[in-house]
């Protein structure tokens, strides 16, 4: 079990309003999202992920954020992936999107960031993206 699972175990109980699993790859971290993500879901999301980057033996890794569970986003939801997308890209890495909903996916079009997130219909097709090309 990696350190970033092992942490998510520990704070389980204030994240898994919003984190329903999180899987370790090679080259890939698969973060399933679900609910409603709005400026309290985006704080302690982003808590969670400032821990996980400050913890020994942490690993960097592509992110694949499968967002089949998420049923609504807000402009603090957008923001946070836009900044996230900002910091993956700086540090060598890719950050996508899988299962993107109606909602959530009219969302970022609404906002015009929506080509910025490599969008996938399955996850085997995005891990095999990501671990190829990047």
């Amino acid at each position: 079990m990696g350190v970033i699972v092992k942490l998510f175990a520990k704070k389980k109980s204030s994240l898994s309003q919003w984190i329903e699993k999180i899987e370790e790859r090679e080259k890939v971290r698969i973060f399933k999202i679900k609910g409603n993500l709005d400026i309290t879901a985006v704080a302690q999301i982003e808590q969670f992920v400032t821990l996980m980057k400050q913890r020994k033996g942490h690993d960097f890794k592509h992110v694949l954020l499968d967002f089949a569970e998420v049923t609504q986003i807000d402009f603090s939801t957008v923001a946070a992936l836009l900044k996230t997308l900002r910091d993956y890209l700086k540090s060598y890495q890719k950050l996508a999107l899988i299962n993107v909903n109606e909602q959530p996916q009219n969302m970022l079009w609404l906002a015009k960031v929506g080509h910025l997130f490599p969008s996938y219909i399955s996850q085997d097709e995005a891990i095999r993206d990501l671990e190829t090309r990047f």
